[in-house]
């Protein structure tokens, strides 16, 4: 099976990372919500590549890659990643190196993930954001939904943790 994973809040713990940074250089503005756009424009300039090679992991993350990865999925990392910074697909890359996270491509800089999802045949994509699942499925992509601080009800099968993908490949799609 191909199974297509993104990386901000499904592979890393990018949110939390990011509010410490605001926290940290921006404590006028609620670390919470959105910043105004030339502020947000600005403050992703700034630390896009710290995001990019330093927002924690998800527990167990590797472990669970790595266990699709030996039962000969072929995984596909599929990230918008690269909207602000040229440095992404480099950082991204040397992140999951880093981390012994096995990915057989990286893909970045994706403004729509639907397309490079059928160009690349992906039969299951896990991915944190309800709008993008919404559309894949829409589309006729299997999709697991990483559970999310601001998650509200749908009809995906959400998962708060590696350990209950697997759990939910291996019930739903005989992986």
């Amino acid at each position: 099976m191909r199974i297509g994973i993104d990386i901000d809040d499904t592979i890393t713990n990018s949110r939390d990372y990011v509010v410490s940074l605001k926290k940290k250089y921006l404590p006028q503005y609620n670390p919470y919500e959105m910043l105004p756009d030339d502020v947000f424009q600005e403050f992703i300039h700034k630390y896009d590549s710290d995001i990019h090679t330093n927002a924690p992991l998800k527990e167990g993350v590797v472990e669970a890659i790595s266990y699709l990865k030996e039962q000969g999925h072929t995984i596909y990392i599929m990230s918008a990643r690269g909207n602000y910074s040229d440095s992404s697909y480099e950082d991204s890359r040397e992140y999951l190196i880093k981390h012994n996270i096995p990915f057989d491509k990286l893909l970045c800089n994706l403004g729509t993930k639907i397309d490079a999802i059928r160009r690349e045949k992906i039969d299951l994509f896990i991915d944190d954001n309800t709008h993008i699942c919404d559309e894949l499925r829409k589309n006729g992509v299997n999709v697991i939904k990483m559970k999310r601080h601001d998650d509200t009800e749908n009809d995906h099968l959400v998962c708060a943790s590696w350990k209950e993908i697997i759990k939910c490949i291996k019930e739903n799609f005989n992986g």
